[in-house]
């Protein structure tokens, strides 16, 4: 038997494909199986820098769907612990949060100023409203001694028989609270 005939040929051929093929197969699933651990390298990596337990760029170890989702993440992580902040917290506010939010903290600080400078009007009023009370209080007593004062000249001033007040320019002075003027009166 010829061990090049056709009958043989086509035999180790068939082998020769057979084993070929699986070869293929297997080198194929070994070059797949070396890139899904260079790729889970690349994620745990990724995983580490966005973790912050490593350092690095996440651009540059992450793919860049995720890359994108990381940084979106780590700036909503800077903006929520910059709102927590006050003033402190501006700086990452205005840095890592998107525009609406940019434009509520905005508006909150332009209602806080608001209310601030109605505090300070508010005060202002109350001190006014003190001060003007204090000198109608103040009016209000100076009023009554007067009151008080031409009561006791009317009372005290000369009667003549019939019970009317005789005054003459001292009497009417004293009713109407004034010093006697100096010298003789002509």
């Amino acid at each position: 038997m010829n061990p090049f005939s056709i009958v043989n040929l086509i035999k180790f051929g068939a082998i020769a494909g057979v084993i070929g093929i699986i070869v293929w197969s297997v080198m194929g699933f070994v070059g797949h199986y070396h890139k899904m651990e260079r790729d889970s390298a690349s994620l745990a990596a990724c995983s580490a820098v966005a973790g912050g337990t490593a350092t690095g760029s996440i651009q540059a170890l992450c793919p860049a769907g995720i890359s994108a989702s990381v940084v979106d993440g780590l700036k909503s992580r800077a903006c929520n612990d910059g709102l927590g902040l006050g003033e402190a917290g501006a700086f990452a506010v205005r840095s890592a949060c998107s525009t609406d939010v940019k434009r509520v903290v905005a508006s909150v600080d332009a209602l806080t100023a608001e209310v601030s400078n109605r505090d300070g009007v508010i005060s202002q009023l109350k001190s006014d409203r003190n001060r003007d009370v204090a000198k109608a209080e103040a009016r209000g007593a100076a009023q009554a001694k007067v009151y008080a004062n031409a009561n006791k000249a009317i009372e005290t001033a000369p009667r003549d028989p019939g019970g009317g007040i005789v005054c003459d320019a001292d009497c009417l002075r004293n009713i109407w609270g004034q010093a006697p003027a100096p010298g003789p009166v002509h």
